[in-house]
């Protein structure tokens, strides 16, 4: 399969200038997190391994966020100083990379099965292939012509009551760039496909998946549900959930313990949440850092009658916890239980062995949360609602304000 995708990170964001301000579009927040980032997700979940992001305006933002590494991409980096248009953009690129790439928009998500594109590309003698996806009634993007495999044409914008788009996912060689040069000004989008078109050598490849431009203010707001939604919904064949306890059940004590059943407090929406879940996740199981008991603040006595009072509301509201771990021992002491090594994680499932952690979806406030669920392979979501608290963007899937928010993405 491709391994290597190029991203055209260097958008302007015009029509999104009014929300973003300063902020480089594909950095727009969806959801608290860059947009880039889901790209870059969906690309590590595709399989792909290096990517090449062309940036321009703004971009120390976007290098200061990403650094030169995603999860496991290696992520590299083309400077546009002048506006080079979007394949001038990419000419860069092909200094260091001679075989096919993907190439992707930085403004618009498409599900497109990368491994299933790439397989189909492999068997063409082309130089360039666009995903394509199938649309009824839209006005707002020009249609492809498609004979067999084949893309014959392209058509400008305008009512189109069925009929194939480009997606925004295509596979390009360095053979379409032929008699263009390091520093050209051009589009790959008119000055290549639509003059390949007309050679026979310019594919198609038709997926019917989930499309989303967020390059209009509507569609922006659109997508500060649905994406989320799509990448935690994807989860959904999982079936267990891990929970961590203080800012995420219950209201954590900044510089101090839950010691007592008195300063237990549920968060808003929990006891609802934990309900839902249980419809959806055939194991929900809280793991907590309770190094208090280490400094000989409370007892284990004592954090049990916590956890019978939190687990007896939960029951008494419809819901259920199947079990809960928790580790007393200090951080200095670095035991195999506490978080983010994954004692816990293993105890759990030595007690249900039908645990699979990578069908399983870890929920905390901290990145010691965040690198245990990443410890152990499981989807992440981190619970924070300060907008200024530092973050690795490696540990995390999605970020919302509580386990409600969480619970909300569930149909």
């Amino acid at each position: 399969m491709i391994d290597k995708a190029v991203i055209l990170a260097g958008g302007l964001g015009t029509r999104l200038k009014g929300l973003l301000g300063e902020i480089p579009k594909p950095m727009a927040p969806i959801n608290k997190l860059p947009f880039l980032h889901y790209l870059l997700n969906y690309l590590y979940n595709q399989g792909v391994k290096e990517v090449f992001l062309c940036v321009g305006f703004q971009h120390e933002v976007i290098i200061r966020y990403f650094g030169d590494h995603f999860r496991d991409i290696k992520i590299f980096y083309t400077i546009e100083k002048e506006l080079l248009g979007t394949g001038g953009a990419i000419m860069p690129v092909l200094e260091k990379w001679r075989e096919p790439f993907f190439l992707l928009n930085g403004d618009t998500f498409f599900e497109a099965n990368l491994a299933s594109f790439s397989e189909a590309f492999s068997k063409l003698h082309s130089v360039a292939s666009l995903s394509l996806k199938p649309v009824f009634n839209q006005d707002r993007y020009g249609a492809v012509q498609l004979e067999g495999d084949r893309i014959t044409s392209f058509t400008e914008k305008k009512f189109l009551s069925s009929g194939l788009i480009n997606a925004g996912v295509s596979i390009l060689t360095p053979e379409i760039f032929e008699g263009k040069i390091l520093g050209d000004v051009f589009s790959y989008e008119k000055d290549l496909f639509e003059k390949k078109a007309s050679t026979h050598f310019l594919h198609g490849f038709v997926q019917d998946e989930y499309f989303i431009d967020i390059g209009i203010p509507e569609d922006y707001e659109k997508a500060q549900r649905e994406i989320p939604m799509r990448f935690f919904t994807q989860t959904l064949s999982t079936k267990f959930l891990f929970l961590d306890r203080d800012g995420v059940i219950n209201k954590h004590l900044p510089g101090d313990y839950v010691k007592n059943i008195e300063q237990f407090e549920f968060l808003t929406g929990v006891l609802e949440a934990i309900v839902k879940f249980n419809q959806f996740f055939s194991r929900i199981v809280i793991v907590t850092n309770q190094q208090g008991i280490g400094k000989n603040l409370y007892s284990e006595k004592d954090l049990n009658e916590v956890h019978q009072f939190m687990t007896t509301r939960i029951k008494e509201a419809g819901g259920t916890i199947d079990a809960i771990y928790f580790c007393p021992s200090l951080e200095k002491e670095n035991p195999i239980c506490r978080k983010p090594n994954v004692g816990m994680g293993l105890q759990a499932q030595r007690d249900f062995p039908e645990i699979d952690f990578k069908q399983s979806v870890m929920i905390g406030d901290s990145m010691s949360d965040m690198q245990f669920g990443r410890n152990l392979g499981m989807f992440t979501i981190w619970i924070s609602s300060d907008e200024e608290k530092e973050f690795n963007p490696d540990l995390i899937d999605l970020r919302m304000d509580g386990l409600k928010e969480v619970a909300n993405l569930l149909q």
